[in-house]
C-alpha cells in the first residue's frame, strides 16, 4: 500500500479506524520492510494497534492463515516472525491463548473463527499462560476434563493419582502458587474424596502435618480404637517419625 497514499495517512494520524484491506495493507507494508514499524506516537498512547478492531483484524487473519499453512496455532516466536510482536506482547501480555480469546476464536457467536475446542479444551490446542491454571474455572474445567477420560478407560476417581491428572493436564500441578494435594483439586472440581478415600497417594502427601494428623484421627474413628503401628501407613511413620510421635501430634496418646 505504501506511504504515498496521504488521505490514508491523514486518517492513520487521526487514529480513525481502517476498513480490513487497508489494515492488512499496513500490516504488509511493515512485513515487506515499507514502514519500519506499525504507526504510533512516540509514547504508544495512541496508534494503529491501540483501536481493538485493527488488532482483531490482524489476529484473525494471520491466525486463519497459519492454521490453514501448518494445522495448529502459532506460538510465541511465530507471531514475532510476522512482526507481530508488539501486537501480542504489548496488548495480550504475551500470550497466544489471551489473543485468540479476544479477538473472537473462543467465541460461539463468531461462526466463522470458533473452535469448539479450544473454548473447551485448549490444553488439547495451545500452550496455556499460568493463569489459565491458578484461575479456579480453568483448574476445574481441566480437571472434570481429565478425571471424565479416566474414568472412561476404567478407572475409579479413587485410583486416580496426580502423576494419571498431569500426564493429561501437565502444568495444572506445577503452575500454582501454593502447596495442592490432589484431594482439594478433585473436591473443588466437585468430587467430594479425602485422602483417605484415594487408593493411590501422592507423593509428598504425608510431608503435611495436618494431613497426617486426620488420616490418623479418621483411622481411629473408623476402627473404635487407635489404630495399632501395624495398621498405620510405613510411609505416614516415615514423616511422623515414629508411631508415638504419631499419635503425640493427633492429642490420641490419652486414649491408649
Amino acid at each position: 500500500m505504501g506511504l504515498g497514499n496521504t488521505d490514508l495517512e491523514r486518517r492513520i494520524k487521526a487514529v480513525e479506524t481502517l476498513t480490513r484491506e487497508e489494515v492488512l495493507g499496513v500490516w504488509n507494508d511493515v512485513r515487506t520492510g515499507v514502514r519500519k514499524q506499525f504507526p504510533h506516537d512516540a509514547r504508544r498512547k495512541t496508534g494503529f494497534l491501540k483501536n481493538s478492531e485493527h488488532r482483531k483484524i490482524l489476529g484473525q487473519e494471520f491466525v486463519s492463515q497459519y492454521l490453514q499453512e501448518h494445522g495448529k496455532y502459532p506460538e510465541g516466536y511465530d507471531y514475532r516472525d510476522a512482526r507481530l510482536g508488539g501486537l501480542l506482547n504489548w496488548y495480550y501480555d504475551s500470550s497466544p491463548y489471551q489473543l485468540l480469546r479476544s479477538v473472537g476464536f473462543t467465541d460461539p457467536e463468531n461462526v466463522i473463527y470458533y473452535d469448539v475446542v479450544l473454548d473447551k479444551m485448549p490444553w488439547l490446542t495451545i500452550r496455556l499462560p499460568q493463569n489459565f491454571w491458578q484461575s479456579k474455572e480453568g483448574r476445574v474445567k481441566a480437571t472434570r476434563w481429565a478425571v471424565r477420560l479416566l474414568k472412561r478407560f476404567g478407572k475409579e476417581v479413587e485410583d486416580i493419582g496426580w502423576k494419571d491428572i498431569t500426564a493429561l493436564v501437565g502444568p495444572i500441578r506445577s503452575a500454582q502458587k501454593e502447596h495442592t494435594i490432589l484431594p482439594d483439586l478433585l473436591e473443588e472440581a466437585g468430587y467430594l474424596l479425602s485422602i483417605n478415600d484415594l487408593r493411590k497417594v501422592p507423593d509428598g502427601t504425608w510431608q503435611d502435618r495436618e494431613t497426617r494428623v486426620a488420616y490418623v484421627q479418621r483411622k481411629a474413628t473408623e476402627l473404635g480404637r487407635l489404630p495399632s503401628s501395624s495398621e498405620v501407613s510405613s510411609a505416614v511413620l516415615r514423616q511422623a517419625g515414629s508411631y508415638k510421635k504419631l499419635l503425640e501430634e493427633a492429642n490420641l496418646l490419652t486414649l491408649k
